[in-house]
């Protein structure tokens, strides 16, 4: 089982933090497993526009294939992590304002520092998504956006 937290910034702009969790059993806890600069900045303004920014909220996330064919591709040539809304403004998002498509993923990575906007899809330097998706135990899991 894992969870994804998302810290974003109030200002888009900046860079936020990924942190991947995974449940251990022994424990009956989340552990902390991995750490990684962020970025849910969209090209469309705030998050009830369009390609704006992404939502903050739930999320339920699934693993799916890549998204391109080389690492300057813009949903990068590793897996990617799909997100459908489950509350906050992630929902309002998708349910008044029909904004859809999120997910997690790399890419352009000859344009990187910083990293690139996108249509509100949270991205990751090319080079994380491996690491992220070693932890990633089941194909499904939670993520949760928040802002500072």
């Amino acid at each position: 089982m894992w969870q994804i937290i998302i810290s974003l910034k109030q200002d888009r702009t900046q860079e936020g933090v990924l942190t991947v969790w995974t449940y251990s059993a022994s424990l009956n806890k989340f552990i902390q497993q991995y750490s990684c600069p962020c970025l849910g900045h969209g090209d469309g303004g705030d998050w009830t526009h369009i390609n704006g920014d992404t939502p903050t909220g739930g999320w339920n996330g699934t693993i799916i294939g890549p998204g391109g064919t080389s690492p300057n591709d813009s949903l990068g040539v590793q897996n990617r992590i799909d997100l459908s809304s489950s509350y906050g403004n992630a929902y309002t998002a998708e349910h008044t304002y029909e904004r859809s498509g999120f997910q997690i993923h790399g890419g352009r990575r000859n344009l990187e520092p910083p990293l690139y906007l996108t249509h509100g899809c949270i991205r990751v330097y090319e080079e994380d998504m491996p690491i992220i998706q070693q932890y990633l135990d089941d194909i499904s899991g939670t993520v949760r956006v928040d802002e500072s």
